[in-house]
């Protein structure tokens, strides 16, 4: 199926995206989990590497939280020193969550310009991502990231300088990966 056959339609900034990076047609992925993930479905994929599960998760969120802005149902931070946590993509290495992060950048900043995108991983320093959180204050944000980094600034922060209320998509990638890191016992609590 081709980007621009799927319906409902996506965003015209999603589209033009897909067009600039040369991707006409879905993959069997991103077709079968796309009208799944935007109908409110929970997904779980399970698909080799290079299939597009990225895309597959990465589209419906800024599809998503586009509508949910524009709507209302999602609105920015009332308090100018918050920012509002709306989504959450988790992944168990830095490397995968930046290739996360530089795919998801290119639409976010094409669809949601005013929608904060942070990458927490392991291996920065720890003011540096603090500043990031400072600097998203008055919008809403997503963040992508490792576990342990993502959980212990989180702690920092939720409460005083990130609001929840409104969170509306979390996404485990590499779940299985994630569980045998350990991860299962964090993400209960």
């Amino acid at each position: 199926m081709r980007f621009h056959d799927f319906r409902p339609a996506l965003c015209p900034e999603i589209l033009a995206e897909t067009d600039a990076l040369g991707f006409e047609h879905m993959t069997p992925v991103q077709a079968a989990t796309l009208p799944l993930f935007l109908s409110n479905k929970d997904v779980c994929v399970d698909a080799c590497t290079g299939s597009g599960k990225t895309l597959s998760f990465v589209l419906p969120i800024v599809q998503l939280l586009k509508a949910k802005l524009a709507d209302g149902s999602i609105t920015t931070p009332r308090h100018a020193n918050v920012t509002k946590l709306v989504a959450m993509i988790v992944s168990p290495t830095r490397e995968l969550a930046r290739q996360i992060f530089e795919c998801a950048e290119k639409f976010f900043t094409r669809a949601l310009p005013g929608v904060q995108l942070l990458l927490f991983v392991g291996g920065t320093s720890v003011d540096e991502d603090l500043a990031l959180i400072r600097g998203a204050v008055g919008k809403c944000s997503v963040v992508i990231g490792t576990p342990g980094r993502t959980e212990d600034l989180l702690n920092r922060c939720v409460g005083s300088s990130v609001e929840t209320r409104e969170f509306e998509m979390l996404i485990f990638d590499e779940a299985d990966t994630l569980l045998d890191m350990g991860f299962e016992v964090n993400s209960r609590g």
